[in-house]
């Protein structure tokens, strides 16, 4: 409860993964809701999160969403029960509903706040949450993760790993030198990892082999 996590990354990094894998393994006892850049407005944003939390379609104006999601945040506190909000893409989140983020980590019950968050954007993230302007989203607890692309080793890593995860783990040879050139050409972005092992490998099945040559990369 009263926690903040801000993960932050190079596009195609891994942030959405990450999220889809914690909401996963979620248990039914938690309730959240999730936004990304698509929610454009406070109305809109407030009526999303109350009909996740399960409460259905409300309809109002901005101050009347306002006071049914804080009734029902503070019900659900004093009850012993949290809500969590997830938003994916944060980096591209209009201000209008970084201001509704703002007003509902305001919503407190005996000085605990009665939202968690967890953010996830790109790199400029970071930017936006030291700014002035976000200097009221501060929680009892937070924590601020960056995820780094892989190393060589690390891609070296992922490639074997993608193999197994398609149950054909030595169907293909990668030779140190293709390896190098992968990491060299993705930086080790595990989305351009994946574009690049794809596209090399379809053309390897066209050509009848199973061997990714340097030059083939």
């Amino acid at each position: 409860s009263d926690s903040l996590v801000v993960v932050f990354g190079a596009d195609g990094i891994g942030k959405t993964t990450l999220l889809n894998e914690f909401t996963e393994g979620l248990g039914d006892d938690v309730c959240y809701a999730a936004f990304d850049e698509t929610c454009v407005e406070g109305i809109q944003f407030f009526r999303s999160f109350l009909e996740q939390m399960g409460l259905g379609e409300i309809v109002g104006t901005l101050r009347e969403l306002q006071h049914i999601t804080s009734e029902y945040l503070v019900h659900r506190s004093k009850n012993g029960q949290h809500a969590l909000i997830l938003v994916d893409n944060a980096h591209l989140v209009r201000p209008a509903v970084l201001e509704q983020l703002r007003w509902m980590a305001g919503v407190r019950v005996d000085f605990a706040r009665a939202v968690s968050m967890v953010l996830a954007g790109s790199l400029s993230l970071q930017r936006v949450m030291d700014s002035p302007a976000m200097c009221s989203l501060r929680f009892c607890r937070q924590t601020n993760f960056h995820i780094r692309a892989y190393s060589q080793g690390e891609t070296d890593e992922y490639i074997r790993h993608r193999l197994n995860l398609a149950g054909a783990p030595d169907s293909v040879k990668f030779p140190d030198e293709s390896r190098a050139l992968i990491y060299r050409f993705t930086g080790g972005n595990p989305a351009r990892i994946n574009a690049l092992c794809h596209a090399v490998l379809e053309e390897a099945c066209v050509q009848g082999t199973r061997i990714i040559a340097e030059q083939r990369v």
